[in-house]
């Protein structure tokens, strides 16, 4: 089988699997894990072939196999306790009106339950993206986050970023413009139910770039200023410090987030 390696490694069922990637193209729906426990390889099969084709209607493809116009971009969450897990899927490539898809995947039923729509291009979208953020089990929802820019390709210059949570149902947490958000986030702290969207500025030149702190119970969002080139960011377990590191100073900044004083 092929095998395509995640974009983060991430620990989903509670601390016991590890996901490491996917298969490609027609053997995507092939998602690969880790037993942290035993060591052994798993490998599950996502049943979205098999939801995209009985619906042509709201999924339309011209082809038998609706790969590669529906691309799988990460499992966003897989929680044997709930019996629940989430897909995050971008229609592309022949589509030009493409859409960020979530679907639901109840795993007790093992099919598809419930898709939900992101985002959307248009006209005047020339980049969207989807991240997964993180799964809350005590409230059962995936978040999510997608960003769009007007402007063609990876753009550098401003994003609409919007964060949802999603799973039998879509829930927009927050929206709001944010200047190129890094490659490394968000970042996710499941004891508080916030994640933090750090904008990506690199001259000396530019206005020092902000972090976006937002409750995803909520919505309420707030902001604090990081130094140039932030490339990693910690919540502390006291609830009110965040550690970013800088590449470009060398520095890691301890974050009071009332105040947004720093000790570096």
């Amino acid at each position: 089988p092929t095998f395509s390696p995640a974009y983060r490694l991430q620990v989903v069922d509670g601390g016991r699997l590890l996901h490491t990637g996917q298969g490609l193209w027609a053997e995507q729906t092939r998602q690969h894990l880790v037993d942290l426990v035993t060591g052994r390889d798993l490998a599950i099969t996502a049943p979205l072939a098999a939801y995209l084709k009985a619906d042509p209607a709201r999924f339309p493809n011209d082809k038998p196999d609706p790969f590669p116009r529906y691309m799988i971009q990460a499992l966003t969450s897989y929680d044997t306790a709930s019996k629940t897990a989430g897909l995050l899927v971008l229609e592309g490539y022949a589509a030009p009106n493409g859409r960020a898809l979530y679907f639901h995947w109840d795993l007790s039923l093992g099919r598809i339950t419930a898709a939900h729509e992101l985002g959307r291009k248009t006209s005047k979208t020339g980049w969207i993206a989807v991240r997964p953020v993180g799964y809350s089990p005590t409230r059962r929802e995936t978040y999510v986050m997608t960003m769009k820019s007007e402007a063609a390709g990876a753009p550098q210059g401003d994003y609409q970023v919007s964060l949802y949570a999603v799973g039998a149902r879509k829930r927009l947490v927050a929206s709001f413009p944010a200047h190129r958000p890094d490659t490394e986030g968000p970042f996710f702290d499941p004891a508080t139910h916030r994640v933090a969207v750090v904008e990506y500025r690199e001259l000396d030149t530019d206005p020092q770039p902000f972090v976006h702190l937002v409750d995803l119970v909520t919505g309420v969002r707030t902001q604090v200023k990081v130094p140039l080139v932030t490339y990693g960011l910690a919540f502390d377990p006291d609830g009110r410090t965040i550690h970013v590191f800088s590449s470009k100073r060398g520095e890691v900044w301890s974050i009071d987030l009332e105040s947004g004083n720093a000790l570096r």
